[in-house]
């Protein structure tokens, strides 16, 4: 399955803009030479960067359904934000499955954050992106090794 930075990804490109990922890992020394990830980091509250020959710059931050409001509310309480506003776009997009008609489909939820007319940042729903999910393949059972069914008939 994809993740919803991966479909972030795929959605900015199929509108022709050239994304580029923000968010970093930081990672501490667990001994024996080994690393683990400690911290994520991203930009202003942003996972990808996108940049377009035309349009304004686009910055995402992605997550999934679930977790759609509280990423929303995190970003109207960074007050960077609300300079970005001015001069990009600004969208939360959130990724997750959803059943319609007998089929399986993942559902993109798309809102923008833009700036009023009083200069404050206000949410603006965007229409859903509906993808069919492919049917996961079944897989054929393990058949037992030879060796075994020698020895155990």
């Amino acid at each position: 399955m994809r993740s919803p930075t991966e479909r972030s990804l795929k959605y900015a490109r199929e509108r022709d803009y050239s994304p580029g990922i923000l968010e970093r890992w930081t990672y501490i020394p667990v001994g024996g030479g080994a690393w683990k990830p400690h911290k994520k980091h991203d930009w202003f509250g942003f996972d990808i960067g996108c940049a377009h020959p035309t349009k304004r710059p686009l910055f995402i931050q992605t997550t999934s359904s679930s977790n759609h409001a509280a990423r929303v509310t995190k970003l109207l309480l960074i007050p960077e934000v609300k300079m970005l506003a001015g001069w990009a776009d600004l969208e939360v997009n959130s990724w997750g499955p959803r059943k319609k008609g007998g089929k399986e489909y993942t559902v993109g939820r798309i809102e923008r954050l833009v700036l009023d007319a009083f200069g404050e940042l206000v949410v603006e729903r965007q229409p859903d992106v509906w993808a069919t999910r492919p049917k996961p393949k079944r897989r054929k059972p393990a058949e037992r090794s030879t060796l075994l069914r020698d020895l155990y008939g």
